[in-house]
């Protein structure tokens, strides 16, 4: 009986052991069909988050365990990675993610959420995404409920703002002994999301060199942005891109407008483009492309590229830089608002030169004759502003011109307009009374290697060499301007004298008739004296 009795103890005491370790087991398990959720912020009440998952979760149902390899790419988004350059690495050969993924930094990763998502769009990866909008007018964020497990890619659009790509991960998470669903770094408890949004933005850049000209070089500009989203209910939209070309800059009216890749032509259901006394929110520009509210409905979020060109004209003299301001514009709850994009600015630069005396440096000397040359040896074709104060500048293409500097009435000698590089000076003639010098070249180098329109100075800096240059006078980089002297010997000065009447030239022709006539004297005697012993 006893025996019996410490039997049923014993069982008893199994089972208890049997229900503990099975609610162990149970905590130590996770469901494949186990479901998180998280918040997504930084939006307002107009704006749809779109939730797209990317990354599945491999979890074995009968044990309740993740699996070695745990993450799996949708099939959509796996053919899309092997057909790109970059990231192919990213994907095995059965789908699932690469530790290639794991090792890079979000910023690396800035490029490759943007590609995803524009992918996402066009429809080369077919995803079907979890759509939220604010319950509320005033609402800044949405929370998604009940999604599987998985990383999800999030975009967003509605409003006027573009709103940046971002993710978020509902990840098995091993916590508290026992598998739980929440982000790796962060946990399980209260994920959150950032929607990073931003005003439609402008880009703009130089496309055909740098921001260095001459004038007459020809400047090619390309302008980005992106259509903003308006809400589905929006009154009215509005978008506008505007350029304002400094008076150096001559407008070739030869803008082309893509869109997505598309050119578009400017139309009542498209564009209009003003070039002609062009204005908006009250200002004046270069150009205005209005876009028709039906388009940038229809064009939401999609990539707005323009190209144009201007040529450097003659008023790009004046010191400083040859500005270009682009901007953009759209309508926010009624109102124009501008958006200022970057200012591409080009420079240009010029030699400014003084001809001297070279032993009394007050003493200035117009009337010398220069030409300039490139380095490659082609002379530079310069237009008069001021001749009689010695100022040219570069003669624009197809403009009629001249190779032939003349310093003006002060010794002054100025060329607009260039480039960077070096130049040749050659004197090719002297100002009255004074003589060419030996070696009639000078070499001048300009330098800016910011470039910001101020020349370099110093070492490696802007330069001028040649055996005319005024060593302590040369420019050290102030400006866009090179200034320097050069230096002429007098013929007074030139290390020879000419002879002058009643010196040794007169005494050197005297003694040297004497001689001649003495010479004929005893010619005659002889001849004489030869005759008379003949007879």
């Amino acid at each position: 009986m006893k025996t019996k009795k410490i039997l049923h103890q014993i069982m008893a005491c199994c089972l208890v052991l049997a229900v503990v370790l099975s609610m162990s087991l149970t905590g130590f398990a996770i469901s494949p069909d186990q479901k998180g959720s998280f918040t997504v912020n930084g939006i307002n009440e107009t704006t749809t988050v779109s939730a797209y998952q990317v990354i599945t979760v491999d979890i074995d149902a009968a044990s309740g365990q993740p699996k070695d390899p745990m993450y799996y790419w949708a099939d959509s988004v796996a053919d899309w990675l092997r057909t790109t350059s970059d990231y192919a690495k990213y994907v095995a050969a059965n789908n699932s993610v690469t530790t290639e993924f794991a090792q890079g930094t979000t910023d690396e990763f800035k490029p490759f959420w943007h590609e995803m998502a524009a992918a996402i769009k066009n429809g080369t990866i077919a995803l079907t995404p979890t759509d939220k909008t604010p319950d509320s007018q005033d609402g800044t964020s949405v929370t998604f409920n009940n999604m599987p497990m998985g990383q999800y890619l999030l975009t967003a659009k509605g409003g006027v703002k573009i709103y940046q790509p971002t993710t978020v991960k509902l990840f098995p998470v091993w916590k508290d002994n026992q598998w739980v669903v929440g982000d790796p770094v962060v946990g399980n408890d209260d994920l959150q999301a950032n929607m990073k949004g931003e005003q439609p933005p402008v880009k703009k850049e130089i496309t055909n060199g740098d921001s260095t000209v001459s004038i007459g070089d020809t400047v090619s500009y390309k302008i980005t942005s992106i259509m903003p989203s308006y809400p589905l209910n929006a009154e009215s939209r509005t978008y506008v891109i505007y350029d304002n070309l400094h008076k150096g800059l001559t407008f070739n009216n030869d803008i082309v407008v893509t869109v997505n890749g598309e050119t578009v032509t400017a139309g009542p259901n498209t564009f209009s483009l003003t070039t002609e006394n062009a204005s908006w929110n009250g200002h004046n520009y270069s150009f205005v492309i209005s876009f028709a509210d039906s388009y940038i409905k229809a064009h939401a979020g999609e990539e707005i590229v323009v190209t144009y060109s201007a040529i450097v004209n003659e008023n790009a003299m004046e010191p400083g830089a040859l500005t270009n301001e682009v901007g953009n514009g759209w309508n926010d709850d009624g109102t124009s608002v501008p958006g200022d994009g970057p200012d591409v600015n080009v420079y240009t630069y010029a030699i400014d030169l003084t001809k001297v005396n070279k032993s009394n440096a007050e003493t200035k000397l117009p009337g010398a004759g220069f030409e300039l040359s490139k380095n490659d040896g082609t002379k530079i074709s310069v237009v008069a502003v001021d001749e009689p104060n010695g100022i040219y500048r570069v003669a624009k293409k197809g403009e009629m011109g001249t190779t032939t500097l003349v310093t003006g009435k002060d010794g002054k000698l100025v060329v607009q307009g260039l480039d960077l590089g070096t130049y040749t000076l050659t004197e090719t003639k002297a100002p009255d009374g004074y003589v060419l010098p030996k070696n009639p070249t000078t070499t001048i180098v300009l330098v800016d290697s910011q470039p910001d329109g101020i020349l370099d100075g110093g070492e490696g800096g802007s330069s001028v060499s040649g055996s005319t240059v005024m060593a302590e006078v040369k420019d050290d980089g102030q400006d866009n301007n090179f200034t320097f002297q050069l230096g002429n010997t007098s013929a007074d000065d030139a290390g020879f004298e000419l002879p002058t009447t009643g010196g040794m030239g007169t005494v050197l022709f005297t003694v040297v008739g004497l001689t001649l006539m003495g010479g004929a004297i005893v010619l005659a005697v002889l001849a004489a004296k030869r005759k008379k012993v003949q007879n």
